[in-house]
């Protein structure tokens, strides 16, 4: 849980320090779309994990991963950084709550037909998938500052900001590779 709250708080601090993060972009995604796109994937599994808890049925997420993340970057766009980022701090907060009250061998799956996963491996893939997107965020942002960073990311597995990407799922966007994870 500590690692997801440090990918979350660098992620945030990360984006709020773009003085546009509207117009800063890694392939067709803003900085704004990457932060609600972490936060769409955040609440759903705030939801799904409270539900777990009250002893109702999750509402697990149905369409293609493509569609789903399409999705999670658009529901956002009408909103400011504040408003996505509060939105972010709440859904952390339930899970906070939630997960930490559930079994440690209950599995459940991130969205429909998806493997199930116990409630330490949820948490290891929110950090893995928070940490991804903070090195997308850097590297805007390194880009943006004309250091002569090419295309291609840090290492896959490189730590960044006291979060650890692992390579499981590709995200693609345009021509570049947006975060690996297995949702």
């Amino acid at each position: 849980l500590v690692g997801s709250e440090m990918c979350i708080r660098d992620s945030i601090q990360a984006v709020q320090a773009v003085e546009d993060p509207d117009q800063l972009r890694i392939g067709e995604w803003s900085l704004k779309d990457i932060l609600g796109h972490i936060t769409f994937w955040h609440e759903n599994l705030a939801r799904n994990t409270s539900a777990l808890l009250e002893g109702k049925a999750p509402n697990f997420l149905k369409g293609s991963l493509a569609d789903l993340n399409r999705a999670s970057a658009e529901q956002s766009r009408g909103m400011d950084v504040a408003q996505i980022v509060e939105r972010l701090r709440q859904a952390q907060a339930a899970i906070r709550v939630s997960i930490l009250a559930l079994p440690a061998d209950r599995v459940f799956p991130y969205r429909k037909k998806s493997r199930e996963l116990t409630p330490a491996e949820h948490l290891e893939l929110v950090r893995d998938h928070i940490g991804g997107h903070l090195k997308d965020i850097e590297l805007a942002q390194r880009k943006n500052l004309n250091l002569g960073i090419d295309k291609h990311r840090a290492g896959d597995g490189a730590e960044v900001g006291g979060c650890t990407a692992v390579p499981t799922h590709n995200h693609e966007i345009g021509d570049t590779v947006i975060l690996r994870h297995a949702l």
